[in-house]
């Protein structure tokens, strides 16, 4: 069960990417970067690992920060809208459209779920 308690809005920022892809990429595992290439989220992975890899996603757009419960804890948690639903709905970048959320436990990927 996912119960939303607070919620901040955040688009994607390309400055962020340029200056990860520069800064931090090229120290990771190579599962790391095939993961970020690839638009895949792995157990463990950093948020910035996870905004990288989300960024590169074909299927998910527009993300909203919230916290909720996962497995008992409350949780840092951003959930996504499937791109194809922010274009046509282009006016409701919401996150009660989400259908996909990654938890996080001390800024470390703890799971995720898709709808």
């Amino acid at each position: 069960m996912v119960i939303f308690v607070a919620i901040a809005v955040s688009g994607c920022t390309s400055n962020l990417k340029e200056t990860l892809m520069r800064d931090e990429y090229p120290s990771y595992s190579d599962t790391i970067k095939n993961a970020i290439n690839n638009g895949q989220i792995l157990e463990g992975m950093t948020e910035n690992q996870a905004y990288l890899a989300m960024s590169n996603s074909k299927i998910y757009g527009y993300r909203c920060i919230t916290y909720s419960y996962y497995k008992g804890r409350f949780v840092k948690t951003w959930s996504y809208q499937k791109k194809v639903f922010a274009l046509v709905n282009e006016s409701e970048n919401n996150c009660a459209a989400s259908t996909y959320f990654i938890y996080f436990i001390n800024g470390k990927v703890a799971g995720w779920t898709s709808y």
